[in-house]
């Protein structure tokens, strides 16, 4: 998978995530990875997402998901600093969890 194009989806305004219809418009058979970010909190819509790549790219549907990772050479653990960090956010989560159930639609 080197020298890859990347192809970028929009964000939803309301999540702040991948926008699963402008991702559906932009996969394609030739499609290897759809690399998603889970924001403060609030996942992806991991459903439709799997969806979208078993129906549009035959690479995405026989490769698990870490079998593309690991195709791409990246190692994601995180480093002691970034684990310590994210211990002390996770206390927040239930604030901003709430918080966010809060905000008003759009």
């Amino acid at each position: 998978m080197q020298c890859a194009i990347p192809i970028f989806a929009d964000v939803s305004p309301e999540t702040y995530t991948i926008d699963v219809e402008d991702l559906e418009k932009k996969v394609t058979d030739r499609t290897k990875a759809i690399i998603v970010v889970h924001l403060a909190g609030h996942p992806c819509e991991m459903d439709e997402i799997m969806r979208i790549a078993e129906e549009h790219s035959e690479f995405l549907k026989k490769k698990p998901i870490s079998e593309a990772f690991n195709m791409l050479g990246r190692n994601y653990r995180m480093t002691e600093q970034q684990a310590a960090i994210g211990l002390v956010q996770l206390k927040k989560l239930d604030r901003m969890n709430e918080a966010r159930r809060k905000k008003p639609k759009r």
